[in-house]
C-alpha cells in the first residue's frame, strides 16, 4: 500500500528517496528478518532479492531522473549481490553442520551400542569371575583332600610295610 501511494505521487527527488527507503527498509528488511527467524532459507532470500531487484528496476523506470536512479540501482545491486553471497555461505555452512550432526548421530549411536556391549561383557566377566572363584575354592578343597588322602595312604603303606616285616 505504501508503494502504491508513493508511485501515485509526483516524481521528485524526495519521493524517489522515499521509494528507495521503502524498498531497502521495508521489503529488504522484511526479507532479512524472516531469514533471521528461520521462516525462509538463504536460497529463498536470493530469489526474493532478485524479484525485489526486478521490482525496483520496474518502479524506477517510471522516473525521468535516470542518472540518480542508476546510482541508486547500482548501490542496491551491490547490496543484493553481497547479501546473496552471504546467505549462500550461510546455507553452505548450515548444510555442513547438518551433515556433521548426522555423522555425530551415527557415531553416538555406535557409541551407545558399544557401551551396551561393554556392559554385557562386563556382566559376563563378573559371572565368569564368580565361577572362577568358586572353582578355585573347590580346587583348593580338593587339593587339601588329596593331600590328606596322600598322607593317609602314606601312613597305610608304612603300616603295611611294618606288618609285612613283622615288626
Amino acid at each position: 500500500m505504501k508503494l502504491k501511494k508513493l508511485l501515485e505521487k509526483e516524481r521528485t527527488a524526495e519521493n524517489l528517496n522515499a521509494l528507495k527507503n521503502l524498498v531497502q527498509k521495508d521489503i529488504i528488511g522484511s526479507i532479512q528478518k524472516n531469514y533471521e527467524v528461520g521462516n525462509i532459507t538463504g536460497s529463498d532470500v536470493g530469489r526474493l532479492m532478485q524479484l525485489t531487484k526486478k521490482l525496483y528496476r520496474y518502479l524506477y523506470s517510471e522516473y525521468e531522473q535516470m542518472e540518480v536512479i542508476e546510482e541508486m540501482d547500482e548501490s542496491l545491486i551491490l547490496e543484493y549481490e553481497d547479501l546473496d553471497r552471504k546467505y549462500a555461505e550461510i546455507d553452505r555452512r548450515q548444510a555442513e553442520n547438518e551433515k556433521k550432526l548426522r555423522e555425530y548421530g551415527d557415531i553416538e549411536e555406535k557409541y551407545k551400542e558399544t557401551e551396551e556391549k561393554y556392559k554385557e561383557t562386563k556382566e559376563k566377566y563378573k559371572e565368569t569371575e564368580e565361577k572362577y572363584k568358586e572353582t578355585e575354592e573347590k580346587y583348593k578343597n580338593l587339593l587339601k583332600e588329596s593331600d590328606e588322602k596322600d598322607e593317609l595312604i602314606k601312613k597305610l603303606m608304612e603300616e603295611n610295610e611294618l606288618l609285612k616285616s613283622g615288626k
